[in-house]
């Protein structure tokens, strides 16, 4: 009169369970997120982490893919699905590939001030200085992703691709360097009553925030300000503003 259900190297019996309906609903382990074989992990999509991450390994992204984030210790890539957490990242260059094993990117998360010089990485590249320090951060020679971390008064430089420089409240005041023409400045979560002033020359964009913050962009006409979802762009001679 029992019913024995087999699942993995085990079994569950159900006493006294003939002729009584149930239902079995299956639920995939979160460690099944990410598997490792040699020095490459495949994520599915599904919540999982990685906690010992080594240089020189590649983490290949299986499942769809919907952005990149991080705290003062951690890299979250997430899916429509979940979140991979791969901690304790700082001072660590993670390789991302596509599910053939494709580099797609890279990012950086330092533990201290200095140079984080990414012009040697022809990948795209996402390298965030998160830290309260004071940074260098240099762009790969692709299109790459720069932020500036919490606090410090970092200098973010351009290089020959399409760059996206990151910007938020509590930055400090930051520098961008050899900003191009299609190159974008994200201002994060601020909107137009975050400023408090702001100065165009033919050099430079100078924007100062009300939480004491300045951010300096110098680089030519052409390059495009998002702020409340829309892209602005000016035309540093004449002063005038427009949107993209």
């Amino acid at each position: 009169n029992n019913v024995i259900i087999r699942v993995g190297d085990g079994s569950i019996t159900l006493l006294e369970a003939a002729n009584v309906a149930f239902t079995i609903n299956t639920v995939e382990s979160s460690s099944a997120a990410v598997t490792k074989s040699a020095n490459v992990y495949t994520w599915n999509g599904r919540s999982g982490s990685i906690d010992n991450y080594t240089m020189g390994e590649q983490i290949n992204l299986a499942g769809d893919f919907t952005g990149i984030g991080s705290d003062e210790s951690n890299f979250y890539v997430n899916s429509s699905a979940g979140t991979l957490a791969i901690q304790n990242a700082r001072n660590k260059i993670i390789g991302y590939g596509d599910a053939a094993g494709n580099l797609l990117a890279y990012s950086f998360m330092a533990e201290s001030g200095g140079d984080l010089d990414g012009s040697s990485l022809s990948q795209y590249e996402i390298i965030i200085g998160a830290n309260n320090a004071s940074n260098r951060i240099v762009a790969g020679s692709g299109s790459s992703s720069l932020w500036g971390g919490n606090g410090g008064n970092d200098t973010l430089i351009g290089g020959a691709g399409y760059d996206e420089f990151c910007y938020s409240l509590g930055s400090g005041s930051d520098v961008i360097q050899n900003a191009a023409s299609n190159d974008i400045v994200n201002l994060i979560g601020l909107s137009l009553e975050n400023i408090t002033n702001l100065d165009v020359n033919e050099s430079a964009v100078s924007v100062a925030f009300n939480d004491g913050g300045n951010l300096r962009i110098e680089g030519n006409t052409g390059v495009g300000y998002r702020l409340c979802g829309a892209v602005y762009t000016v035309n540093q001679s004449t002063k005038e503003w427009s949107t993209k």
